[in-house]
């Protein structure tokens, strides 16, 4: 039921002059149902799936899949001055959080969406066709765009405190009374998990342009680590999860973002190394979901790439 159209409102995915459109239909009654011109079209080979309206502090917001090969994510529209028009930051997610719909009360609003299996569910492989539940929390941001955080609930679940004591270090990297230092070419992890777990903390730097992030490492006896990364890139506003060596395979999922080191960047990673998933939100704002099925082996940490770091409020928690 749109209030503001005083209609029933059904968004269909569809084609409108050979353009991948989200249709309109309307009806007083949900017997009857009248075309409308589509609430939105644009160029592209494949479609915008599952569409779905809703409205967030009197502001209309649409949220739908992309679904052509080379950014297949969930993404966002916004009405303003009776336009729907697609924000600078329309992605939500990267491409592994797909096919999404929401439930809730505008107070805890949950967006369900699922992180796709990769071929042979092999770490690293290219992404297939189903997978597994993950769902984030959506709010309207201060800045009045469409914003993704970690549920609260999730939150208040993973409650317990578990200890910091450090596995391994690279470099020059320290962790004392919850804060975290590293220098250039640094990194430290924590012990591996086979529990769902968070962590949480602020990343900053002196330097605007400071590269760092998370790290996942599992030794491996007479051979090299297998690592994994989900980097944050100022000078990009990208953040990107990747194997080591295989950073520029187009098919690692990535989000673009807008932060600033020198403020700071509010983390939360959420990890369920039972089914072999995680996802970072950055600032409230922005999340980045991933695959890694032997999550339950790998060390967590933080590592940095061309400048000192420093994550302050570094904390940890399970169930």
């Amino acid at each position: 039921w749109n209030e503001d159209e005083q209609r029933y409102w059904m968004l269909i995915t569809s084609r409108y002059n050979n353009q991948a459109a989200i249709g309109l239909y309307t009806s007083t009654d949900l017997a009857s149902w009248t075309a409308q011109p589509p609430l939105y079209a644009e160029t592209s080979p494949l479609n915008l799936e599952v569409p779905e309206y809703f409205e967030f502090a009197d502001t209309p917001f649409v949220v739908y899949s992309d679904q052509r090969n080379e950014s297949p994510v969930v993404k966002y529209l916004i009405k303003q001055n009776n336009q729907w028009v697609k924000p600078n930051f329309d992605a939500l997610d990267g491409r592994y959080f797909y096919a999404a719909r929401s439930a809730g009360p505008e107070s805890e609003r949950l967006l369900f969406g699922w992180v796709p299996h990769t071929d042979g569910r092999n770490d690293g492989a290219a992404p297939s066709w189903g997978g597994d539940l993950l769902v984030h929390q959506l709010h309207k941001h201060p800045s009045g765009e469409l914003a993704v955080k970690m549920p609260e609930k999730l939150i208040n679940q993973l409650d317990s405190s578990m200890p910091l004591s450090l596995s391994w270090t690279q470099g020059n990297a320290q962790l004392q009374n919850n804060t975290a230092t590293l220098t250039a070419n640094s990194a430290l992890t924590l012990a591996a998990s086979e529990q769902p777990n968070r962590i949480q903390f602020n990343l900053a730097s002196t330097s605007a342009d400071a590269v760092s992030g998370i790290q996942f490492r599992l030794p491996v006896s007479g051979q090299a680590d297998k690592l994994a990364y989900l980097k944050l890139d100022p000078t990009s506003s990208t953040a990107k999860f990747y194997f080591a060596g295989d950073e520029q395979n187009t098919a690692n999922p990535s989000v673009t973002i807008p932060f600033n080191m020198q403020s700071g960047v509010h983390v939360d990673l959420w990890l369920n190394p039972q089914s072999g998933v995680g996802a970072i939100y950055l600032n409230h704002y922005r999340a980045l979901s991933f695959r890694l099925y032997d999550l339950a082996q790998y060390q967590i940490g933080l590592f940095s790439e061309n400048r000192d770091v420093t994550a302050s409020g570094f904390t940890r928690f399970n169930d």
